[in-house]
Protein backbone atom coordinates (compact mmCIF):
# COMPACT_ATOMS: atom_id res chain seq x y z
CA UNK A 1 0.00 0.00 0.00
CA UNK A 2 1.42 3.37 -0.47
CA UNK A 3 1.40 5.99 1.36
CA UNK A 4 -0.04 9.24 0.76
CA UNK A 5 2.88 10.71 0.28
CA UNK A 6 4.60 10.71 -2.91
CA UNK A 7 7.48 8.82 -3.55
CA UNK A 8 9.82 9.87 -6.60
CA UNK A 9 12.42 7.32 -7.82
CA UNK A 10 15.60 8.82 -9.46
CA UNK A 11 16.69 6.08 -11.97
CA UNK A 12 20.85 6.00 -13.15
CA UNK A 13 21.72 5.89 -16.73
CA UNK A 14 24.70 5.58 -18.22
CA UNK A 15 25.29 9.06 -18.78
CA UNK A 16 25.78 9.95 -15.03
CA UNK A 17 27.96 7.55 -14.26
CA UNK A 18 30.61 9.02 -17.63
CA UNK A 19 33.06 11.56 -16.09
CA UNK A 20 32.65 15.13 -17.92
CA UNK A 21 34.89 16.40 -20.37
CA UNK A 22 36.04 19.92 -19.22
CA UNK A 23 35.35 22.95 -21.85
CA UNK A 24 38.03 24.75 -22.78
CA UNK A 25 39.25 27.67 -25.47
CA UNK A 26 41.44 27.34 -27.66
CA UNK A 27 42.41 30.76 -29.20
CA UNK A 28 44.50 29.86 -33.00
CA UNK A 29 45.88 32.51 -34.64
CA UNK A 30 45.14 33.16 -38.03
CA UNK A 31 47.60 32.69 -40.73
CA UNK A 32 49.85 35.68 -42.12
CA UNK A 33 51.31 36.14 -45.55
CA UNK A 34 54.80 37.96 -45.87
CA UNK A 35 52.95 40.13 -48.19
CA UNK A 36 50.45 41.65 -45.92
CA UNK A 37 53.35 44.39 -44.63
CA UNK A 38 54.38 45.31 -47.61
CA UNK A 39 51.01 45.86 -48.69
CA UNK A 40 50.35 48.33 -45.62
CA UNK A 41 53.76 49.77 -46.38
CA UNK A 42 52.71 50.60 -49.86
CA UNK A 43 48.84 51.82 -49.02
CA UNK A 44 50.44 54.34 -46.38
CA UNK A 45 53.08 55.63 -48.74
CA UNK A 46 50.73 56.06 -51.43
CA UNK A 47 48.14 58.01 -48.89
CA UNK A 48 50.64 60.23 -47.74
CA UNK A 49 51.51 60.66 -51.89
CA UNK A 50 48.44 61.86 -53.01
CA UNK A 51 47.89 64.07 -49.95
CA UNK A 52 51.32 65.58 -51.17
CA UNK A 53 49.99 66.03 -54.34
CA UNK A 54 47.05 68.06 -53.78
CA UNK A 55 48.73 70.51 -51.00
CA UNK A 56 51.67 71.20 -53.28
CA UNK A 57 49.91 74.01 -55.36
CA UNK A 58 48.30 75.53 -51.88
CA UNK A 59 51.75 76.04 -50.60
CA UNK A 60 53.20 77.16 -53.25
CA UNK A 61 55.47 74.38 -53.69
CA UNK A 62 56.75 73.57 -57.59
CA UNK A 63 58.86 71.30 -59.25
CA UNK A 64 60.13 70.18 -62.99
CA UNK A 65 60.33 72.35 -65.94
CA UNK A 66 58.92 75.36 -66.13
CA UNK A 67 55.24 75.86 -68.63
CA UNK A 68 56.38 76.43 -72.28
CA UNK A 69 56.06 79.73 -73.52
CA UNK A 70 52.94 80.59 -75.35
CA UNK A 71 55.32 82.00 -78.26
CA UNK A 72 56.85 78.24 -78.64
CA UNK A 73 53.39 76.44 -78.42
CA UNK A 74 52.62 78.54 -81.82
CA UNK A 75 55.79 77.93 -83.53
CA UNK A 76 55.26 74.14 -83.13
CA UNK A 77 52.17 74.59 -85.31
CA UNK A 78 52.44 73.85 -89.27
CA UNK A 79 53.36 78.01 -90.86
CA UNK A 80 50.62 77.21 -93.36
CA UNK A 81 48.35 77.56 -90.56
CA UNK A 82 49.10 80.86 -88.87
CA UNK A 83 49.34 82.53 -93.01
CA UNK A 84 45.59 83.83 -93.85
CA UNK A 85 44.16 83.91 -98.09
CA UNK A 86 45.74 87.10 -98.22
CA UNK A 87 49.11 86.27 -96.94
CA UNK A 88 49.01 87.81 -93.42
CA UNK A 89 50.82 86.21 -90.14
CA UNK A 90 48.77 85.84 -87.54
CA UNK A 91 49.60 87.50 -84.18
CA UNK A 92 48.72 84.68 -81.99
CA UNK A 93 48.08 84.55 -78.18
CA UNK A 94 47.74 81.80 -75.70
CA UNK A 95 45.11 82.02 -72.88
CA UNK A 96 43.50 79.10 -71.25
CA UNK A 97 45.56 76.65 -73.59
CA UNK A 98 43.95 77.76 -76.62
CA UNK A 99 45.81 79.87 -79.19
CA UNK A 100 43.78 82.83 -81.17
CA UNK A 101 44.63 86.22 -82.23
CA UNK A 102 42.00 89.22 -81.56
CA UNK A 103 42.38 89.95 -85.10
CA UNK A 104 39.81 92.91 -84.89
CA UNK A 105 37.25 95.69 -82.70
CA UNK A 106 34.36 97.62 -84.22
CA UNK A 107 33.57 100.01 -81.56
CA UNK A 108 30.01 102.17 -81.29
CA UNK A 109 28.46 104.14 -78.75
CA UNK A 110 25.88 101.88 -78.79
CA UNK A 111 26.71 98.72 -76.89
CA UNK A 112 24.81 96.42 -79.10
CA UNK A 113 26.67 97.02 -81.90
CA UNK A 114 29.81 96.26 -80.29
CA UNK A 115 32.07 93.00 -81.61
CA UNK A 116 35.36 91.47 -81.77
CA UNK A 117 36.57 89.58 -84.76
CA UNK A 118 38.40 86.49 -83.08
CA UNK A 119 40.99 84.31 -85.44
CA UNK A 120 42.39 80.87 -84.99
CA UNK A 121 44.57 78.63 -87.27
CA UNK A 122 43.26 76.36 -89.35
CA UNK A 123 43.61 76.19 -93.43
CA UNK A 124 42.71 78.58 -94.04
CA UNK A 125 42.64 80.36 -90.61
CA UNK A 126 38.95 80.87 -89.52
CA UNK A 127 37.33 83.77 -88.21
CA UNK A 128 34.48 84.68 -86.29
CA UNK A 129 32.80 88.06 -84.91
CA UNK A 130 31.61 87.67 -81.61
CA UNK A 131 29.41 90.12 -79.09
CA UNK A 132 29.86 90.80 -75.29
CA UNK A 133 28.60 87.89 -73.56
CA UNK A 134 29.35 85.72 -76.30
CA UNK A 135 31.51 82.63 -76.12
CA UNK A 136 34.13 80.48 -78.30
CA UNK A 137 36.67 77.48 -77.93
CA UNK A 138 33.37 75.56 -77.25
CA UNK A 139 32.14 77.85 -74.80
CA UNK A 140 35.12 78.04 -72.64
CA UNK A 141 36.62 81.84 -73.48
CA UNK A 142 33.34 84.38 -72.89
CA UNK A 143 33.58 88.11 -74.18
CA UNK A 144 33.22 89.76 -70.96
CA UNK A 145 33.75 93.64 -72.44
CA UNK A 146 34.40 95.14 -75.85
CA UNK A 147 36.41 98.89 -75.45
CA UNK A 148 37.42 101.39 -78.05
CA UNK A 149 40.67 99.59 -78.48
CA UNK A 150 40.88 96.45 -76.26
CA UNK A 151 38.60 93.43 -74.94
CA UNK A 152 38.53 91.70 -71.91
CA UNK A 153 37.95 87.86 -72.23
CA UNK A 154 36.94 85.41 -69.62
CA UNK A 155 38.19 81.56 -68.56
CA UNK A 156 37.78 79.16 -65.81
CA UNK A 157 37.04 82.61 -63.87
CA UNK A 158 40.58 84.38 -65.16
CA UNK A 159 39.54 87.50 -67.19
CA UNK A 160 42.40 88.91 -69.45
CA UNK A 161 42.47 92.40 -71.06
CA UNK A 162 43.94 91.74 -75.19
CA UNK A 163 44.66 94.92 -76.65
CA UNK A 164 44.95 95.71 -80.11
CA UNK A 165 48.56 96.98 -81.51
CA UNK A 166 48.01 100.57 -82.74
CA UNK A 167 44.48 101.32 -82.03
CA UNK A 168 43.38 104.67 -82.60
CA UNK A 169 39.36 105.55 -81.77
CA UNK A 170 39.78 108.88 -82.99
CA UNK A 171 40.58 107.37 -86.73
CA UNK A 172 37.28 105.94 -88.02
CA UNK A 173 36.67 103.98 -91.77
CA UNK A 174 33.02 104.64 -92.52
CA UNK A 175 31.96 107.50 -90.90
CA UNK A 176 27.88 106.35 -91.50
CA UNK A 177 26.18 105.55 -89.31
CA UNK A 178 27.97 107.56 -86.73
CA UNK A 179 29.62 106.52 -83.60
CA UNK A 180 31.10 103.44 -85.30
CA UNK A 181 34.87 102.90 -85.44
CA UNK A 182 37.02 100.15 -86.88
CA UNK A 183 40.32 98.80 -84.70
CA UNK A 184 42.87 98.34 -85.74
CA UNK A 185 43.76 101.84 -87.26
CA UNK A 186 46.16 103.79 -89.85
CA UNK A 187 49.60 101.95 -89.77
CA UNK A 188 48.45 99.08 -87.64
CA UNK A 189 49.27 96.74 -90.86
CA UNK A 190 46.75 94.07 -89.82
CA UNK A 191 44.60 95.55 -92.51
CA UNK A 192 45.18 97.87 -95.45
CA UNK A 193 45.03 101.28 -94.77
CA UNK A 194 41.78 103.14 -95.70
CA UNK A 195 42.96 106.41 -97.67
CA UNK A 196 42.78 109.68 -96.27
CA UNK A 197 40.05 112.04 -97.22
CA UNK A 198 36.16 111.16 -99.03
CA UNK A 199 35.78 108.91 -101.04
CA UNK A 200 36.02 110.46 -104.67
CA UNK A 201 33.52 109.45 -107.34
CA UNK A 202 34.94 106.90 -110.30
CA UNK A 203 36.96 108.97 -113.03
CA UNK A 204 34.63 108.78 -116.24
CA UNK A 205 31.72 106.65 -115.63
CA UNK A 206 30.26 104.61 -117.52
CA UNK A 207 26.63 105.29 -118.34
CA UNK A 208 24.57 102.44 -119.92
CA UNK A 209 22.04 103.29 -122.61
CA UNK A 210 18.52 102.69 -121.04
CA UNK A 211 17.40 99.11 -122.04
CA UNK A 212 13.72 99.04 -123.72
CA UNK A 213 10.98 97.16 -121.73
CA UNK A 214 10.04 93.92 -122.74
CA UNK A 215 6.52 92.79 -123.70
CA UNK A 216 5.69 91.40 -120.45
CA UNK A 217 7.06 94.92 -118.55
CA UNK A 218 4.95 96.93 -121.38
CA UNK A 219 2.26 95.14 -120.19
CA UNK A 220 2.41 95.21 -116.87
CA UNK A 221 2.54 91.44 -116.15
CA UNK A 222 4.73 89.80 -113.73
CA UNK A 223 6.46 86.38 -114.13
CA UNK A 224 4.47 83.33 -113.18
CA UNK A 225 4.00 82.63 -109.23
CA UNK A 226 5.89 86.11 -108.08
CA UNK A 227 4.03 89.46 -106.80
CA UNK A 228 5.13 92.86 -107.88
CA UNK A 229 6.27 92.83 -104.47
CA UNK A 230 8.29 90.35 -104.35
CA UNK A 231 10.56 91.35 -107.78
CA UNK A 232 14.07 92.39 -106.82
CA UNK A 233 15.48 95.99 -107.31
CA UNK A 234 17.39 95.44 -109.86
CA UNK A 235 20.72 97.80 -110.19
CA UNK A 236 23.08 97.00 -112.93
CA UNK A 237 26.56 98.65 -112.99
CA UNK A 238 29.76 98.71 -116.24
CA UNK A 239 32.52 98.75 -114.97
CA UNK A 240 35.67 98.84 -116.69
CA UNK A 241 37.21 95.38 -118.26
CA UNK A 242 40.44 95.40 -116.11
CA UNK A 243 38.54 96.52 -112.93
CA UNK A 244 35.58 93.83 -113.57
CA UNK A 245 38.30 91.66 -114.09
CA UNK A 246 40.25 92.50 -110.99
CA UNK A 247 36.82 92.45 -108.75
CA UNK A 248 35.77 89.28 -109.79
CA UNK A 249 39.28 87.95 -109.41
CA UNK A 250 39.70 88.92 -106.16
CA UNK A 251 36.62 88.90 -104.45
CA UNK A 252 37.45 86.83 -101.52
CA UNK A 253 39.98 89.18 -99.94
CA UNK A 254 37.76 91.83 -100.95
CA UNK A 255 35.35 90.45 -98.74
CA UNK A 256 37.91 89.93 -96.17
CA UNK A 257 39.52 93.05 -95.86
CA UNK A 258 36.71 95.71 -96.90
CA UNK A 259 33.56 93.94 -94.68
CA UNK A 260 33.04 92.90 -90.93
CA UNK A 261 30.07 90.38 -91.20
CA UNK A 262 28.34 89.05 -88.46
CA UNK A 263 24.64 86.54 -88.12
CA UNK A 264 21.17 87.58 -89.32
CA UNK A 265 19.12 86.00 -87.00
CA UNK A 266 15.36 85.48 -87.07
CA UNK A 267 13.75 86.55 -83.70
CA UNK A 268 11.33 84.04 -83.77
CA UNK A 269 13.24 81.01 -84.99
CA UNK A 270 16.58 81.80 -83.60
CA UNK A 271 18.20 81.08 -86.95
CA UNK A 272 20.91 82.43 -89.07
CA UNK A 273 19.25 83.50 -92.70
CA UNK A 274 22.01 85.54 -93.63
CA UNK A 275 25.24 87.29 -93.68
CA UNK A 276 24.61 90.73 -92.01
CA UNK A 277 27.44 93.97 -92.80
CA UNK A 278 28.44 95.12 -89.56
CA UNK A 279 30.76 97.43 -91.02
CA UNK A 280 32.00 98.56 -94.70
CA UNK A 281 35.32 100.01 -96.20
CA UNK A 282 33.99 103.71 -97.21
CA UNK A 283 36.21 103.63 -100.02
CA UNK A 284 35.05 100.16 -101.30
CA UNK A 285 33.15 99.72 -104.42
CA UNK A 286 30.39 97.92 -103.06
CA UNK A 287 30.05 101.06 -101.03
CA UNK A 288 30.71 103.03 -103.74
CA UNK A 289 27.64 101.66 -105.54
CA UNK A 290 25.47 101.63 -102.91
CA UNK A 291 25.82 98.91 -100.34
CA UNK A 292 26.08 99.72 -96.87
CA UNK A 293 26.20 98.56 -93.37
CA UNK A 294 23.32 96.72 -91.79
CA UNK A 295 22.45 94.67 -95.54
CA UNK A 296 21.83 91.52 -95.15
CA UNK A 297 23.81 89.15 -98.03
CA UNK A 298 21.19 86.43 -98.91
CA UNK A 299 22.97 85.41 -102.30
CA UNK A 300 26.04 85.65 -104.61
CA UNK A 301 25.72 84.57 -107.96
CA UNK A 302 22.50 82.19 -107.02
CA UNK A 303 24.80 80.60 -104.62
CA UNK A 304 22.47 81.13 -100.85
CA UNK A 305 24.17 82.83 -98.13
CA UNK A 306 23.20 82.04 -94.73
CA UNK A 307 26.06 83.10 -92.70
CA UNK A 308 29.54 84.99 -92.28
CA UNK A 309 31.23 81.52 -93.47
CA UNK A 310 29.45 81.01 -96.92
CA UNK A 311 30.79 84.10 -98.01
CA UNK A 312 34.19 83.43 -98.55
CA UNK A 313 32.95 80.04 -100.06
CA UNK A 314 30.38 82.03 -102.87
CA UNK A 315 33.50 84.13 -103.56
CA UNK A 316 35.49 81.45 -104.52
CA UNK A 317 33.04 80.22 -106.77
CA UNK A 318 32.89 83.26 -108.88
CA UNK A 319 36.28 83.21 -110.52
CA UNK A 320 36.03 84.30 -113.97
CA UNK A 321 32.53 84.78 -114.61
CA UNK A 322 30.96 87.09 -116.75
CA UNK A 323 28.76 88.96 -114.30
CA UNK A 324 28.50 89.27 -110.64
CA UNK A 325 25.35 89.84 -108.88
CA UNK A 326 25.22 90.20 -105.12
CA UNK A 327 21.34 89.71 -103.83
CA UNK A 328 20.86 92.00 -100.45
CA UNK A 329 17.83 92.36 -98.30
CA UNK A 330 17.39 95.83 -96.58
CA UNK A 331 14.59 96.08 -94.40
CA UNK A 332 11.75 94.78 -96.48
CA UNK A 333 13.48 95.58 -99.92
CA UNK A 334 14.86 93.00 -101.99
CA UNK A 335 17.84 94.46 -103.99
CA UNK A 336 20.31 92.76 -106.64
CA UNK A 337 23.68 94.64 -107.27
CA UNK A 338 25.12 93.27 -110.70
CA UNK A 339 28.28 94.14 -112.28
CA UNK A 340 29.56 93.21 -115.35
CA UNK A 341 32.29 94.08 -117.69
CA UNK A 342 31.54 97.70 -119.64
CA UNK A 343 33.22 98.24 -123.27
CA UNK A 344 37.08 98.14 -123.64
CA UNK A 345 39.42 99.99 -122.00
Amino acid sequence: MISATEVRLAFIDENDLSPKAEQRVIVQQAPRSKLVPILLISLNVGVVALLFVFAAPKLGLHWGADEPDPVSEAAQLDPALLVTPTGRRLDVKDFGGYLFEVTRITFSNDPAMRSVTITVPGNPPRQGVFRVRDSFAGGLIRVIEINASSVVLEHGGDQRTFMIEGGDPADVWERQPSGVQFIPARNSGAFPDAPAGKPQPPKDPVVLPETPADDTAEAGRVPEGLTLEELPDERYYALPQKEFQILVRTLPDIMENDFVFGKAIDPETRLAYAARVMNLRSDSVFHTHGMRAGDDIVSINDLDVRQPGDINTAARQVGSALELKIVIWRGDETIAFIFHAGPQD
